[in-house]
């Protein structure tokens, strides 16, 4: 086995394997061997969520909703999973979403952040500090649900971060998406403290969708 296979932690041990990484992060800091083995960690984590969603029993082909106000849908191009969480600490829509994308239906993202994946990671809070005083302003809930910071990994630790704002901030960052609506998505920096609020949420998604699960881990 090589040096990496051997860093590279097996389904059964990745939240044990996060919580000990994150003890060595400064909130603000990354160390960049340690987040490349952070995100092969919590990209095994987004193949079990992938494999818990396949196999989950609905009663109707499509999908709906498996708790109250959790939603699991599936179709030919995805696998998604959605709550809202009243739980989370921040400015925007308050929402988790994990979607699997088997043929990358929803754009180049991945792509363009460098990262090798059909899965991702939506949070509906807003993440980024050199924007934080201008979100801090905003008033209409329309701005404060476009709030997002979207995550992706893969296996070769590599991550990556866009984050969706209003064109009303002021920001000099391209907008990656060309979507030319009222929001525009950013390539963002990656903070320890964003390794764990991914940590975090895919917990709480792997935990609905686990048997013998309890609806309060997703704060609903």
């Amino acid at each position: 086995m090589s040096e990496d296979q051997s860093e590279t932690p097996n389904a059964d041990s990745v939240e044990e394997f996060l919580r000990q990484q994150r003890n060595t992060h400064n909130k603000n800091q990354l160390d960049p061997e340690m987040a490349r083995r952070e995100a092969q960690g919590l990209a095994g984590m987004m193949d079990e969520i992938t494999k818990l969603m396949e196999d989950y029993p609905l009663a109707y082909p499509h999908g709906g909703e498996i708790t109250p106000r959790v939603f699991l849908e599936k179709s030919e191009f995805q696998l998604r999973i959605s709550s809202h969480i009243e739980a989370l600490s921040g400015i925007g829509g308050k929402f988790i979403i994990f979607s699997h994308d088997f043929k990358k239906h929803s754009g180049d993202f991945p792509e363009r952040v460098g990262v090798d994946s059909l899965n991702r990671l939506d949070i509906g809070i807003h993440t980024d500090p050199p924007t934080r005083e201008q979100i801090e302003q905003i008033q209409t809930p329309e701005d404060i649900n476009i709030l997002q910071s979207i995550y992706f990994f893969d296996k070769g630790g590599n991550y990556g971060k866009v984050i969706s704002l209003p064109r009303t901030v002021s920001d000099n960052r391209d907008d990656i998406s060309n979507l030319g609506t009222t929001q525009k998505y950013v390539e963002a920096e990656m903070t320890a403290g964003d390794f764990e609020l991914a940590g975090i949420s895919l917990s709480m998604i792997k935990n609905r969708l686990t048997p013998q699960s309890n609806s309060s881990e997703l704060g609903v």
